[in-house]
């Protein structure tokens, strides 16, 4: 059954509560929102893990500052590592990510290693260089303003989402229809967090934790000829590349990568 909740905290964050066991945190990507990973929950509960879900400050259910100052890449850490605090977790966890979550999963390794069993990383940023110019096209759709982006027709949305020069591969129509309600309910502010993000690859040697590395080899978001690179620094990963995959691999592909994702945590 699906717990839909808020933390206590100020500024709380809104997660979602499934199953139980070792707990597994997700963390999704930019202008998303926990619903990204309604399509691996299932496999992963039914093996006997909790999974916990929440959405990003600025993102989803969760709050959106009225000041554009709070759309930074410290206050997103700062509100997520408080969420964390507060479900008050009494056993060691893995934390997956995709994209930005990939990013924020990789600084909480290396700010809070202790609490964590692992890492469970998908298409994971942690470069500016990663990202080919012009920047990634959900950045400058979320650039846009709010108003304009609210006025347009979720028909409109959807075929931006199914544009191959967005997407390699064609999503999903519900996760398309999910995505374009995603788009629709962050605040543009949140395309302001990836703005001068420092470089996590000189820092990813430090991280003594198991970690898993899966991409797609048709990412435009996210150049994937680099994910190899972050593999290589940390100490303790595998990396799989998925043929005929984007930047979503676990919603384009989501039982091959729910097993990779279980057979990953299931060897430590």
């Amino acid at each position: 059954m699906e717990n839909m909740t808020h933390s206590r905290e100020e500024k709380a964050l809104a997660f979602t509560d499934q199953g139980e066991g070792t707990p597994i945190l997700l963390l999704h990507g930019l202008g998303s929102s926990r619903h990204e990973w309604d399509s691996l929950t299932p496999a992963l509960t039914g093996a006997g893990y909790r999974v916990l879900a929440c959405d990003l400050l600025g993102h989803g259910d969760s709050p959106k500052p009225a000041d554009q100052r709070q759309y930074r890449l410290e206050t997103t850490y700062e509100t997520l590592d408080r969420w964390i605090d507060s479900l008050h977790l009494r056993e060691l966890f893995f934390l997956g990510g995709h994209s930005l979550g990939g990013y924020l999963s990789l600084m909480f390794a290396l700010r809070g290693p202790a609490r964590l069993r692992g890492l469970a990383l998908i298409d994971p940023f942690y470069s500016l260089e990663q990202i080919p110019p012009p920047l990634n096209r959900l950045t400058g759709l979320l650039l846009i303003g709010e108003k304009i982006l609210h006025a347009t027709p979720e028909k409109v949305l959807l075929r931006a989402m199914k544009n191959p020069f967005i997407h390699s591969s064609v999503l999903p129509l519900k996760s398309r229809q999910q995505g374009a309600i995603d788009i629709r309910t962050a605040d543009p502010n949140v395309a302001r967090i990836m703005q001068s993000i420092p470089s996590l690859l000189p820092q990813v040697e430090k991280i003594q934790l198991p970690a898993l590395v899966v991409w797609g080899d048709r990412d435009r978001t996210c150049n994937p000829r680099l994910f190899p690179k972050l593999t290589a620094r940390l100490p303790h990963a595998q990396g799989f590349c998925l043929p005929d995959c984007g930047h979503h691999p676990h919603l384009e592909k989501p039982e091959e990568v729910s097993q990779m994702i279980l057979t990953f945590l299931n060897s430590i």
